[in-house]
């Protein structure tokens, strides 16, 4: 096993000409741990430099003075023949020629300028990895050599646990040799038949064949080892990824006598890497998504209070009051986008409740299928377990779903939708803990989506239909990793497409609890209060501060307002030590420039351990509104909120452990 630090005190030789990116290069192997790199500025003294220094991976510049990368990858062609060290090329070229030129010349992989810290680094690692298994495997392929007689079952099982085999092949008699782990990464039972040339190219997919001849060829003639990543297809039709990493004995003569090689399977690998490059677009994503939701949720929080104020005014009015409640009814419809941009950021983070998934299962798929031409057909026990989860973030993942499959069938049709209890443990390619899971299936019978699309369909703003943000898949792949579960794809052109949800089990007693109406809304006068109370604000936007003191004062609460943490806390101070305490606090989360919810709910008990603090916000970077009571708060108002929702959290906290 690789270790990390292995791999940070891996030797790295950088070959650049300009200063510049040295000194990028080096702050940025230095500060992510890395002991061991040198740089040159010169190409022409590479040859000296590699044969003292001895690097494990080697940072190349292609245009370079007095000679190129090209030129410099040719040169160490011939002096590690019998050893791998890969180049990392960065070249400020993006033409396709310019990286099959690269590739060819012997890098193994390579960055464009400007180039990104993370993918930089990440891709650092790899290689580091790479070449570092490469040395083990090399060492032990020359022990296996002298005694693979008297340890083949040890080989065996350690090959099988690694899912790593090797393979001879006399290529004099066209004799080739595979290790049983071999057969079984290829799908075979070990020994099932004498292995062949041609039943290894039968294995290989189809696109990747040709590859995969040329690297062999090249080996033969160019006398250097080869590593290569390609497909292979299973028997039952699954594919896997393998790893191969070959060299070739010659006879005195130079002529190819016998090839040496090893495959592994890095099938889960390379999923997690997949993983690891969408979680990294959805991250860099949320910084932006994060922003603009927040500023969005705060404009509509003022939007929404003219409104309710302007209910008041209009009293009676019948014609204005109706037309006032269907801009309310736009406002949460406007919500629902906003929350969709959430779900890419760390604010986005669920706010979870044990629930049980039938009811909220098909009230989903049923309202997102509403008045169109479409046979749903539901498979779905009453004996569900129950999840922990965000009853709002997943009736979005459901609907996304069926939204998708209803498009997939313009002219309606069937749409299945069914769940199931299932235990996952032991080996699996889900890369999801062993435990209890409730695994749901969306299944439509549509177009389908091409195999070149499959791997990009949870990406944000992909999309292949004429319209759509292409935000839907991304946002339920976002929501349900932020469940602790996964979302996996199945589809064939023409025969339709299968989503699999994996939510994990929660150990603790739920109730069944009906979706809210979100079409339902409220006025000042439509809403009634049990206890009157005395209510401090703290939010940095004069608006919203306006319209939700008058709000509040109009239903017959009375009602102070501060800008940020500091002046609440006060305000707070000066009524604690008065007779007349404020019975509630509203504390917006995030103040520029000043004190936020977070600092000042700690101050604020300071003062008062009974102080009964509500956290608001559009938008967090903390897990704040997930996890509010742990910071201190009672409650929490995402906006924005209507009037029923602000007046029944403000009763709740209010009358908590006490007599109105």
């Amino acid at each position: 096993m690789i270790q990390d630090q292995d791999i940070f005190n891996a030797r790295i030789l950088i070959v650049d000409d300009s200063q510049r990116n040295i000194t990028l290069l080096e702050t940025m192997l230095s500060d992510a741990g890395y002991t061991s790199f040198v740089s040159i500025k010169d190409p022409r003294k590479t040859t000296s430099l590699y044969t003292s220094f001895k690097p494990d991976l080697i940072i190349l510049d292609i245009n370079m003075p007095d000679m190129d990368g090209f030129q410099v990858m040719k040169m160490l062609q011939t002096m590690n023949k019998d050893d791998y060290v890969p180049v990392l090329v960065i070249t400020a070229q993006q033409d396709k020629s310019t990286r099959l030129k690269s590739l060819q010349s012997g890098a193994k992989d390579f960055l464009t300028k400007p180039f990104d810290l993370t993918e930089t680094l990440m891709r650092i690692r790899n290689m580091l990895e790479v070449r570092l298994l490469h040395n083990q495997v090399h060492d032990q392929n020359a022990l296996l050599e002298r005694k693979v007689m008297e340890r083949t079952k040890d080989l065996s099982d350690a090959q099988r646990i690694a899912q790593m085999g090797n393979w001879v092949w006399d290529i004099v008699s066209d004799n080739l040799s595979w290790s049983d782990e071999v057969y079984r990464i290829f799908g075979f039972q070990p020994q099932e038949f004498e292995a062949t040339y041609e039943q290894f190219l039968r294995s290989i997919h189809p696109d990747d064949r040709e590859s995969i001849e040329t690297a062999i060829k090249k080996a033969m003639h160019d006398k250097i080892p080869y590593m290569i990543e390609h497909r292979i297809v299973l028997p039952d039709g699954s594919e896997r990824t393998v790893s191969e990493q070959a060299e070739v004995d010659f006879d005195e003569n130079g002529k190819p006598i016998r090839m040496i090689g090893t495959v592994q399977n890095i099938t889960e690998l390379k999923k997690r890497e997949e993983e690891l490059i969408k979680a990294q677009k959805l991250d860099a994503m949320g910084v932006l998504a994060g922003g603009i939701a927040h500023d969005f949720n705060n404009y509509l929080q003022g939007i929404m209070g003219f409104i309710l104020l302007a209910q008041h005014d209009v009293g009676e009015n019948g014609k204005a009051k109706n037309s006032l409640k269907e801009a309310q009814k736009i406002i949460f419809q406007s919500k629902e986008l906003s929350s969709r941009l959430i779900t890419f950021s760390k604010g986005g983070e669920p706010i979870r409740k044990k629930i049980l998934l039938p009811k909220l299962i098909k009230d989903s798929v049923l309202l997102a299928m509403s008045a169109s031409r479409f046979d749903c057909q539901f498979a779905i026990p009453e004996n569900l377990w129950a999840v922990e989860a965000d009853k709002g973030q997943l009736n979005q993942v459901f609907s996304n779903l069926v939204i998708n499959a209803k498009q997939a069938q313009p002219d309606g049709g069937k749409i299945n939708i069914s769940a199931e209890n299932i235990k996952i443990e032991g080996e699996t390619q889900l890369p999801l803990k062993d435990a209890n899971y409730v695994k749901i299936a969306i299944t439509d019978h549509g177009s389908g989506i091409s195999r070149e699309n499959l791997y990009k369909i949870f990406d944000p703003y992909f999309t292949t239909k004429e319209t759509g943000s292409g935000l839907g898949l991304a946002t339920a792949f976002s929501i349900i990793k932020k469940h602790d579960g996964y979302i996996t794809v199945e589809s064939e052109l023409g025969a339709g497409t299968t989503f699999h949800i994996y939510l994990p089990v929660s150990q603790k007693k739920a109730q069944q609890e009906p979706i809210l109406d979100k079409a339902k809304v409220s006025s000042v006068e439509e809403t009634s209060i049990l206890c009157k109370g005395k209510i401090l604000i703290m939010d940095d936007d004069d608006v919203i501060r306006l319209v939700t003191t008058q709000i509040l004062k109009n239903i017959k609460y009375e009602v102070e307002a501060a800008r940020d943490g500091a002046e609440a806390i006060e305000l707070y101070k000066k009524a604690f030590d008065s007779t007349k305490s404020f019975d509630a606090i509203i504390m917006d989360l995030t103040i520029p420039g000043g004190m936020g919810g977070k600092e000042a709910v700690k101050k604020l008990l300071e003062i008062d351990p009974k102080a009964k603090a509500i956290v608001s916000s559009g938008y967090a970077n903390d897990p704040i509104l997930s996890d509010f009571k742990e910071y201190g708060f009672r409650d929490v108002l995402n906006k924005p909120y209507e009037i029923d929702e602000l007046n029944e959290i403000l009763q709740k906290v209010i009358t908590e452990n006490e007599e109105c």
